[in-house]
């Protein structure tokens, strides 16, 4: 099929606003951040049980086996072997503090073991991309060609981060791939009607999986993003920067409606919309990419493919 290339100039447009938190708090997707829109991978998080205290019958004697002398020795002074010994009195008030001092040893023991690993687990899983992607450098600029038929971009130069959908309460909306809900065909595909404030699907670039939240992407090698795209109303394709997030007026541009487009979008095209805080464009701090339904009480179909930095 014939496919043509469009390399827009920027449309100053007042799309309607899309809160960077409300985009996440809008998802359908459960993406392991949890996602701001995003976020996907739970982090774990250590548990240690309290020290049993060691109860002894024997008096005064008994005294260094009660919780708080378990608690100072940390369960490795062998506070049961004092215990023990110090029960003169009767074989089985001595058979019983030692009985009873083993036991407080025996389970602090695997009590540090068991902090030891979870500790480990959380400097392991906890960090997800840990906001240290490398910068993009063009030796893989593919962001995602949905080829593998799962909710997550290529893993190309360092590169993390899953698509989600979000929009108001009012319409119900389709996306594949998504977190659950596989896509097919090797493209994101979208559709949806009925809603009145805001509509679109994105993705995260950098995605930290502790914080459940997007990081900054470094982007400055590259001219623009292009992708192909079939949709039959227009939509705006927004960048989210930080500075752009409080009022979720990102930087964006106009992609008419047609079927079967490259579509190029200069990064030196792209404008804010003009009713939030200006914000300095800087393609070193890319938090997330949107396509956004220009007219939300629009019914849609868009088909999107080839996701790529040029």
């Amino acid at each position: 099929m014939h496919i043509r290339t469009i390399t827009s100039v920027a449309t100053l447009l007042a799309v309607t606003a899309v809160g960077f938190a409300g985009c996440a708090a809008e998802e359908t997707t459960d993406s392991p951040t949890g996602n701001a829109a995003n976020g996907n991978g739970g982090q774990v998080t250590a548990t240690t049980s309290p020290n049993t205290a060691n109860v002894n019958s024997a008096g005064a004697t008994t005294t260094v086996n009660s919780a708080a002398a378990n608690t100072a020795a940390g369960n490795t002074t062998g506070a049961g072997t004092t215990g023990g010994a110090a029960g003169p009195t009767t074989t089985g008030a001595a058979v019983t503090n030692t009985v009873a001092g083993a036991a407080a040893v025996t389970t602090g023991t695997p009590a540090a073991a068991a902090n030891t690993v979870a500790g480990a687990a959380n400097n392991t899983t906890g960090g997800g991309a840990s906001c240290d992607a490398p910068a993009a450098m063009g030796t893989a600029p593919i962001i995602d060609d949905f080829e593998d038929d799962d909710h997550t971009i290529a893993d190309n130069e360092g590169r993390l981060g899953y698509w989600y959908e979000y929009g108001d309460a009012d319409g119900t909306q389709t996306t594949t791939p998504l977190d659950g809900a596989p896509g097919s065909g090797g493209v994101l595909h979208s559709t949806g009607s009925g809603f009145t404030e805001y509509v679109g699907f994105g993705v995260d670039l950098n995605n930290d999986n502790a914080n459940q939240e997007p990081c900054e992407y470094d982007a400055s090698f590259h001219t623009g993003i292009q992708f192909d795209i079939t949709n039959d109303t227009d939509v705006t394709f927004q960048v989210a920067l930080p500075g752009t997030t409080d009022s979720s007026d990102h930087y964006g541009i106009a992609v008419p409606a047609g079927t079967n487009v490259a579509f190029k979008a200069p990064f030196a095209s792209l404008m804010q919309g003009g009713w939030g805080d200006e914000a300095a464009w800087d393609p070193s701090k890319i938090l997330q990419l949107q396509w956004q339904v220009t007219d939300p009480t629009a019914a849609f179909d868009i088909t999107l493919d080839n996701v790529t930095f040029y």
